[in-house]
């Protein structure tokens, strides 16, 4: 649950830095966002993205593990009757 979380706060730091350091520029017809921001938001992105492969990649092993599990099981109801 903590991976997850920390992907969320990632996400959030990234909406407020464009939120809070992107500026209109000449009336309003451009958008001038700092470079250090661009970066910043983009770095965070690898790192939002690395956390969500990962949550993926242990949800997908989990969900083997509990597809392995029922399948046994059902074997073993199965031949429980001819041994």
């Amino acid at each position: 649950m903590a991976l997850k979380d920390f992907s969320s706060v990632v996400g959030l730091i990234m909406n407020m830095t464009f939120l809070f350091f992107a500026e209109r520029i000449y009336h309003y017809k451009n958008l001038y966002v700092p470079e250090w921001a661009i970066d910043t938001i983009e770095y965070l992105g690898y790192v939002q993205g690395s956390s969500s492969l990962i949550l993926i990649f242990f949800f997908a092993i989990n969900k083997k593990k509990l597809i392995t599990n029922i399948l046994w099981r059902e074997m073993l109801e199965e031949n429980k009757d001819k041994y």
